[in-house]
């Protein structure tokens, strides 16, 4: 009974201070040099508004819940992007029964590197590795894994390639192989943006006709316009990737991962006058020439 009677006079009293005289409710207002007169106004108060107890757990919840929201919000804000890098052995597990032994049976039997580029069966190499042949010789990473070069032309029948397109500047050309396996998936290809200084890149190929060596390392620098010329007296020009990325002949066509897995070279030539000076074809070339 007590507290009821509590509970009464306390509504009464906020009730009547709500309650207020016209005569009582004249105030002057900043900025306004008339005297306002305000009208009653009657407050119907919930006796809900009374459960100072559930009101101060209300407060309590919204308090730590508002709190939390923003820990979180500052730990969101810190916290960085994490860029996924697959380990190098992903690298050749998952891509390398997408690169191709090739060999040009036409002239004096070279031996280079491809790599599939659209599941319709074409395949993209160097234009050194094609020139002068119309029909190429393609071998698919046997099941029993990287056999020697003789016992891989000995008893591994080949795929017949066709080549379908050349750029002789840019050192690039595509191969239409037909009846090739539907497990074997074309590699994704990146963009020139994807490579820069410092990069981990990694290459697949035949160097010394040693099939499917796997090798990495860093890029050196981006070399636009950069110009080479062989043996045959060919002149060449192209954005290329300067890398310390082993390759040797045989690597030729074959090509250069990042770390996330996505091609932005083809290996194309090293510098035979110093250590560590080699050079794949940048990608954007590629797309390019594939159109």
């Amino acid at each position: 009974m007590k507290l009821l009677r509590v509970l009464i006079c306390f509504t009464l009293f906020i009730l009547l201070s709500l309650v207020v005289n016209a005569e009582e409710n004249k105030i002057k207002l900043r900025g306004i040099n008339e005297i306002q007169e305000f009208e009653k106004v009657q407050i119907n108060i919930s006796p809900e508004l009374l459960k100072f107890d559930e009101f101060e757990k209300l407060k309590l919840n919204y308090k730590t819940a508002k709190n939390f929201a923003i820990e979180t919000d500052k730990i969101s804000k810190k916290r960085k992007k994490i860029k996924y890098r697959g380990s190098a052995k992903e690298i050749y597990n998952n891509h390398s029964k997408s690169v191709f032994f090739i060999l040009n049976p036409e002239g004096d039997g070279s031996v280079g590197t491809g790599f599939l580029v659209d599941k319709s069966g074409l395949v993209l190499s160097n234009w050194h590795v094609t020139n002068g042949a119309t029909n190429i010789f393609v071998w698919t990473l046997p099941d029993e894994g990287a056999l020697g070069m003789n016992i891989l032309l000995e008893k591994i029948d080949p795929y017949f390639g066709q080549v379908v397109a050349e750029n002789k500047n840019e050192d690039l050309a595509l191969i239409k192989v037909n009846g090739l396996p539907t497990d074997i998936k074309p590699v994704q290809l990146g963009t020139n943006k994807e490579v820069e200084v410092g990069d981990s890149v990694y290459a697949i190929g035949h160097p010394k006709s040693l099939p499917w060596s796997f090798s990495y390392g860093m890029v050196s620098q981006i070399r636009h316009n950069h110009k080479w010329t062989y043996v045959d007296k060919s002149k060449h020009e192209a954005t290329v990737i300067q890398m310390q990325t082993p390759i040797s002949t045989g690597n030729s066509g074959g090509p250069l991962f990042t770390s996330e897995g996505r091609v932005v070279g083809v290996n194309t030539l090293m510098h035979g006058e110093g250590q560590n000076l080699n050079f794949a074809v940048a990608v954007d070339h590629v797309r390019q020439f594939i159109k």
